[in-house]
């Protein structure tokens, strides 16, 4: 499992994007210009601008066969949780961890936190993931990115504001108690179809048992894997 960033805002990780000496303000004379160029145009004539280049810049891409290959990428969540998982069952695999920490260093915004999609919006959920699982892989919390990131969260209202899955990952490792994350009775899983809440009705992602209550007892495991 490998990540290789496409795009790296942090110059201090990967150098490699940079522009070659000389080219640099050409091409951002270009880009201002065609922006203020851009800015000119009537919003239906703008989108139709934006369509237009996408268009084109698939076609760039697409094979002389007639297919498109993209690489598979995530935002900071899934490579963050993969290094929560493999801590948590102290199955470390140094290489691949640190190329996860990279990449995520890689993805991190202007704004100081991670988004969800490229130069979006900061989210506060993959922030906190992202900056836990960096920290857990030894990035020192002094450093400037890390230093960014934790004043983007607490400015955002921190840890108790984020979502309920990132409250999980924060219960398993501690940092917060138990009661911040909700539960269900375990009891839900062997509800009929008759009944007005069975677990056939709740979203994919709700189905995910950290929901239920926890229960390390045999029995009530082997009782999940049979209802499940």
């Amino acid at each position: 499992m490998t990540y290789e960033p496409q795009h790296s805002p942090n110059s201090d990780i990967d150098k490699t994007d940079a522009p070659a000496a000389g080219l640099g303000s050409d091409a951002s004379h270009m880009h201002a210009h065609e922006a203020q160029a851009r800015a000119s145009l009537s919003l239906d004539q703008q989108i139709e601008d934006v369509i237009h280049d996408a268009v084109m810049s698939l076609k760039q891409r697409q094979q002389e066969d007639g297919h498109w290959v993209f690489d598979l990428e995530a935002d900071a969540t899934i490579p963050a949780e993969y290094i929560f998982l493999n801590h948590y069952l102290d199955e470390r695999e140094p290489e691949v961890e640190a190329k996860l920490a990279s990449y995520i260093r890689s993805i991190q915004e202007e704004h100081g936190g991670w988004a969800l999609f490229y130069q979006g919006d900061m989210d506060l959920s993959a922030s906190v993931k992202a900056y836990w699982a960096l920290k857990i892989a030894g990035d020192d919390i002094d450093a400037p990115h890390m230093v960014k990131a934790r004043e983007a969260i607490l400015a955002a209202g921190g840890a108790e504001k984020t979502n309920v899955f990132t409250r999980y990952a924060l219960a398993l490792f501690g940092h917060v108690p138990w009661r911040a994350v909700p539960v269900m009775p375990v009891e839900l899983m062997l509800m009929p179809k008759w009944f007005q809440t069975t677990l056939k009705q709740l979203t994919t992602t709700a189905k995910v048992c950290p929901f239920l209550e926890k229960s390390k007892t045999a029995e009530v495991k082997e009782l999940l894997w049979v209802a499940w």
